[in-house]
């Protein structure tokens, strides 16, 4: 299983918006609707939200028990 890193899913979302360049990805060009820390502002965001959804509905995929003996 492979996992998109920011800067592809930056990219993907750039190309969603029509805003799509090499120059607005790295942030060498500031001209776009929406700057890049406002993408991944609102990534991180939808992602946080993805994972309490998940952590909600399948606590058992994160949380281990373990018995300790002192």
């Amino acid at each position: 299983m492979t996992y998109a890193n920011c800067y592809e899913i930056l990219s993907d979302v750039r190309r969603g918006i029509n805003e799509h360049s090499t120059a607005l990805v790295q942030g060498t060009d500031t001209t776009g609707a929406f700057t890049n820390a406002e993408i991944t502002k609102h990534i991180n965001y939808a992602q946080r939200n993805l994972f309490d959804f998940v952590v909600n509905r399948q606590p058992q995929l994160f949380f281990k028990t373990a018995s300790l003996t002192p």
